[in-house]
């Protein structure tokens, strides 16, 4: 019998045998090389694993979520009406400032809506990563169905976090990059940028794709921008969510909200010069309804708004 501070008498000849070799070595043997060719960062797998300590997170934040509110379907109810409860407190606060069709995150500066923005990708990055197959068959659902996308070539995708909807593009044949804030680490489909003030060239865009119109804050600067970068008779895709009047509440990041969604796609019109070409409903995903709505740059006159 062995102690578990002992060795077996085989394995004590193995490692005497190994340090005997190693002592052969040269000190100044260099590594193994790595193979030739440029070494380059691994890039964003997108749907990735969650490391060990964001599932520890997540752990956590479950059994906290169990203790304050239960299990089951009464527990989910509750935690729904308690998040509800809370962003509606926050809505009615001078942290907003409410006119007669917006609604707009109050920031002390500029460079404070900056960092706001760019903080919601560390609170929502395990989630992403979580449901990114899910999200991705919406995505290539949303373009594959609309139809005046298709004479587009090439898609720029503002807020585009960690690029989902560029990847959906890319599989549907479309050449497509993002944007944002913040598009986290080994991202090979978003760049850093800021959609109020865009890096591309005068009239070289095709179609312009947006969800996160709630995340603007100066809707004038960027509708200036998305009509500085398309083409003559270029698309501005948006994605919208119902608006406060309608049952949308906004959360912790939302920088403005809508009274209510028609409303706001006349004011999007009205302020751009786009004709309104499409509006389609989308339906829910997951508790959010959605429509989407396809403007149009200059170029020939359109006929009236097709609702679907």
């Amino acid at each position: 019998m062995f102690s578990i501070g002992q060795a077996k008498p085989g394995v004590q000849l193995k490692a005497a045998s190994r340090i005997e070799q190693d002592q052969k070595q040269p000190l100044s043997s260099p590594p193994p090389k790595p193979e030739d060719g440029p070494q380059t960062q691994a890039p964003f797998k997108a749907g990735r694993s969650p490391d060990l300590s964001t599932r520890a997170r997540k752990i956590l934040r479950r059994l906290a979520n169990i203790a304050r509110f239960g299990v089951g379907e009464g527990g989910r109810a509750r935690k729904r009406a308690a998040k509800v409860a809370a962003r509606e407190a926050a809505f009615d606060t001078e942290t907003w400032q409410h006119q007669s069709d917006l609604a707009q995150r109050s920031y002390a500066s500029y460079a404070e809506y900056l960092e706001h923005q760019s903080s919601k990708l560390s609170q929502v990055e395990h989630r992403l990563h979580e449901t990114y197959e899910v999200d991705l068959a919406e995505f290539r659902r949303r373009f594959a169905d609309c139809e005046p996308l298709r004479e587009a070539r090439n898609v720029l995708c503002l807020a585009a976090r960690l690029g989902t909807e560029v990847r959906a593009l890319h599989d549907l044949g479309f050449f497509a990059v993002g944007i944002d804030l913040n598009p986290g680490k080994d991202n090979d489909c978003v760049l850093k940028g800021d959609f109020h003030h865009l890096v591309f060239p005068d009239g070289t865009v095709d179609a312009v794709y947006c969800n996160s119109l709630d995340h603007v804050m100066d809707l004038e600067k960027l509708l200036g921008e998305i009509d500085r970068v398309l083409r003559s008779g270029g698309l501005f895709v948006a994605d919208l969510l119902q608006g406060f009047e309608e049952g949308f509440t906004p959360g912790r990041f939302e920088s403005m909200i809508w009274r209510n969604r028609e409303e706001f796609i006349q004011e999007i019109a009205q302020r751009s010069g786009f004709d309104v070409v499409e509006v389609r409903d989308l339906g829910h995903h997951r508790r959010d309804n959605w429509a989407q709505v396809v403007f149009r740059k200059g170029g020939p006159e359109c006929t009236s708004p097709t609702t679907t």
